[in-house]
């Protein structure tokens, strides 16, 4: 397992909850739309075995030719251990960050992307969004559906695009899932487990096929979402 240090370099408070924080970004890692990574504290190997309290899957919301590392994420009260250690990080801080992956790569088979998400779950397709203004190539449109009932506007000033839609009730984006469905597209999902299920759920009711369906779970996992 290669360990990389990286670097605090900017901190950006996109409202009172959520915060995202900008690290450098290790000579020759690379990533696609969709990628994740493991965020740790320096200290989190206890006795040649890591300690998972001190580490977090973490969604790259900027592409790797960027430079940067980004991600983003929200505290609610109680915070967790680990999100207590991230609040009082300063700029030139470092954490170590590994093992890249992605469970939800972008799908350029001419027809359209439609990403549904839920709270900060919308940072995991801002690197789509970005791949798609500039190369559209294999995506024939993109639309991108956000509940959050914190933030409404969340990223709004990057996303300042005609195909990116908000909604702070439920019911409002089931409407909007229903007026725009589209047989053909690929759905990607993203949020709480309860969120994922009940989407699905609308989706399969709609018509749609189960291979049409992404989510940003493991193999196994999918079962369990009638996938």
């Amino acid at each position: 397992m290669k360990l990389d240090r990286v670097k605090l370099e900017k901190i950006i408070y996109e409202d009172d909850k959520t915060i995202t924080y900008i690290f450098s970004k290790p000579q020759g890692l690379r990533w696609e739309p969709g990628a994740n990574i493991h965020l740790a504290f320096n200290d989190f190997i206890k006795e040649d075995q890591p300690d998972k309290s001190l580490v977090r899957h973490m969604s790259l919301n900027k592409g790797w030719d960027q430079g940067v590392i980004s991600i983003t994420t929200r505290f609610h009260d109680p915070v967790s251990p680990y999100k207590a250690r991230l609040q009082k990080l300063g700029l030139g801080d470092e954490m170590t960050v590994f093992g890249v992956n992605n469970k939800l790569p972008m799908k350029r088979l001419n027809k359209p992307l439609i990403l549904i998400s839920m709270g900060v779950g919308l940072s995991t397709f801002l690197p789509y969004i970005q791949a798609y203004k500039e190369n559209p190539e294999g995506i024939t449109s993109l639309l991108s559906l956000q509940i959050d009932r914190g933030n409404h506007n969340l990223y709004k000033e990057v996303l300042d695009f005609d195909y990116q839609y908000y909604y702070k009730v439920r019911q409002d984006l089931y409407r909007a899932i229903k007026d725009t469905f589209d047989p053909s597209g690929i759905y990607y999902i993203v949020g709480s487990n309860p969120f994922l299920r009940e989407i699905t759920s609308l989706l399969l009711g709609h018509g749609l096929k189960k291979n049409q369906i992404c989510l940003d779970k493991k193999d196994q996992v999918y079962k369990t979402f009638d996938l």
